[in-house]
């Protein structure tokens, strides 16, 4: 995986009273060399959805996104086959369902910046504390 990645698949985003789900493909998952980021495109619809765009979890952020953090501010990750959920020093988690394989590639750019990991067989029981 280069320094730039972008998946699609489906997200579990937290915002300011609880959380909204998308499905795929309205999930994107962004990570660079300084964060990982999370959103529901198309834009609209979280317009129409009434969410606030900008950062939720740790600043500063790509202007525009849901959810983001830096690797600095990264906690830990939840790994299960076809998701991942990244938790926050100072905020709430967030999740990403996608494809196996591309997943397989996050969570080693993950793992080489030396943040903790648990491998687990599902994420969704982690859905619940978002």
């Amino acid at each position: 995986m280069g320094s730039m990645a972008r998946l699609r698949g489906g997200a579990l985003v937290p915002v300011e009273r609880g959380s909204i789900k998308a499905s795929w493909p309205s999930g994107v998952l962004e990570i660079d060399d300084v964060e990982v980021r999370v959103d529901i495109r198309p834009r609209w619809l979280a317009s129409f959805l009434g969410l606030r765009v900008g950062p939720v979890v740790s600043a500063p952020s790509a202007a525009g996104f849901l959810w983001s953090c830096r690797w600095v501010d990264l906690d830990h990750v939840v790994a299960g086959p076809c998701s991942v959920v990244f938790y926050s020093r100072n905020g709430r988690g967030c999740r990403f369902v996608g494809r196996e394989r591309e997943l397989r590639d996050v969570v080693a750019a993950i793992e080489t910046r030396g943040i903790p990991i648990e491998n687990v067989r599902s994420t969704i029981g982690r859905a619940f504390n978002i």
